[in-house]
């Protein structure tokens, strides 16, 4: 866009020294032939004012936008640094949250298989107990681990567990081993 703006004020430029050099060596100056050589007169000096007071209105009009021009292209070189550096920002923290998101999913590996050796070994120590002491403990414990170490037991084990609890209880429960 500069680029522009600075062609065509070369060519005003280029046009007000034309017209006035060409004033200067006489070039507006008619001669008609006829029986007798006559000069019409010159253009008037009025009209040659006007029409270089225009030209300078419109050299000034491009020079005004030449600076608007630049000033934009300031403010679209800052506005470019700015997102520039706000997408080396997002790109950091992209793979810091990746990194996050890894450490997290191992962590939960890790957790998953603990919690998977805890539930076997609590299997173990209430398949271990009468039905009656495992059940009180069962019937105040969350359903969810409930279900998980009575799906780890025997069959034969859970079911006189079950047979022990209260029906509501019960009944939740076996609905729960029934979807997992």
């Amino acid at each position: 866009m500069p680029i522009i703006g600075i062609v065509l004020a070369a060519c005003v430029m280029f046009c007000l020294a034309f017209i006035f050099f060409s004033y200067q060596a006489g070039f507006f100056k008619v001669t008609v032939k006829g029986p007798e050589e006559k000069k019409i007169k010159e253009p008037d000096a009025e009209k040659i004012k006007e029409i270089m007071a225009v030209l300078e209105k419109e050299k000034t009009l491009w020079d005004d936008r030449n600076k608007e021009s630049a000033n934009s292209e300031a403010q679209n070189s800052s506005v470019m640094s700015q997102v520039e550096v706000e997408k080396k920002w997002v790109e950091s923290s992209k793979d810091e949250f990746l990194k996050m998101i890894e450490e997290i999913n191992k962590n939960s590996t890790n957790r998953g298989e603990a919690e998977e050796k805890n539930v076997l070994l609590l299997a173990k120590m209430y398949s271990a107990m009468k039905p009656a002491d495992a059940v009180k403990i069962f019937e105040k414990m969350n359903d969810d681990t409930a279900v998980s170490i009575l799906a780890k037991m025997k069959p034969q084990v859970s079911s006189r567990i079950l047979g022990k609890m209260k029906p509501s209880k019960g009944t939740l429960i076996s609905e729960m081993l029934r979807m997992k």
